[in-house]
């Protein structure tokens, strides 16, 4: 794991609290698998961009407003 991929992860699990989703929602919603949806929560993949497309739609973010603390 490497430390932006730990910063992703940990933002979407935040993500995911501050809209009070579950992740079944959120595998429902985008119909990312559930092992991959789980491994990017705890930073342990890579990430697809059609699957953060997914996610930032569900949260109606933008790729710039993701990643503008990542660093």
């Amino acid at each position: 794991m490497t430390l932006i991929t730990a910063q992703i992860g940990s933002k979407l699990r935040l993500l995911r609290a501050q809209n009070s989703f579950s992740q079944k929602h959120i595998l429902d919603e985008t119909g990312i698998p559930d092992a991959i949806y789980e491994r990017m929560e705890n930073g342990r993949t890579g990430y697809r961009i059609t699957h953060l497309r997914k996610l930032f739609m569900l949260y109606e973010i933008t790729f710039t407003d993701f990643f503008s603390d990542i660093k």
